[in-house]
């Protein structure tokens, strides 16, 4: 119950990271509770995206990598990004938007090395919509060596331990 009410209280970027930090308990210090404090952003040019992906995201930001996420277990570290959406885009039907965005951050043949690349199934997307509204996490997972989109993860899942 908690983290839905705390889900409702989102209306922008910075009430975001409070609700990461203080509701999922992720390691985000309290001195950094500005959005562009803690993210870089990813221009569409960095992620190769077409025209038309590009005209239905409005921006894509990566957390800055936090030192002690507990759920992020290995040694490889995991990309989370911030996907924003303009309002029409149905989250739930966005497997192809986000697949593309995948094929952005993931290592293959053609892509600038001078960009950090990232396995598909070491990606968090949180996704949202401009007016915040609509709000989940997307990932992939593997199966039988392809990367399957598991549109709307648990939310819980992704909360810390005090």
């Amino acid at each position: 119950m908690e983290i839905s009410r705390a889900l409702q209280r989102i209306r922008n970027f910075d009430s975001l990271i409070v609700f990461l930090r203080k509701t999922l308990c992720w390691p985000i210090p309290d001195d950094l509770v500005e959005f562009d404090d803690v993210t870089y952003h990813w221009p569409a040019e960095y992620l190769d995206l077409d025209l038309d992906t590009q005209a239905r995201i409005i921006g894509c930001w990566q957390l800055q990598p936090l030192a002690d996420l507990q759920f992020l277990e290995s040694y490889e570290p995991w990309g989370v990004f911030f996907l924003q959406f303009h309002n029409d885009v149905n989250l739930e039907s966005s497997t192809i938007l986000m697949r593309r965005v995948l094929r952005g951050l993931v290592g293959r043949h053609n892509r600038d090395v001078r960009l950090p690349s990232w396995q598909h199934n070491r990606l968090l997307f949180i996704c949202f919509t401009e007016d915040f509204q609509n709000f989940s996490f997307a990932y992939f997972e593997e199966a039988e060596g392809l990367p399957i989109f598991r549109r709307f993860a648990a939310i819980s899942n992704f909360r810390l331990q005090r």
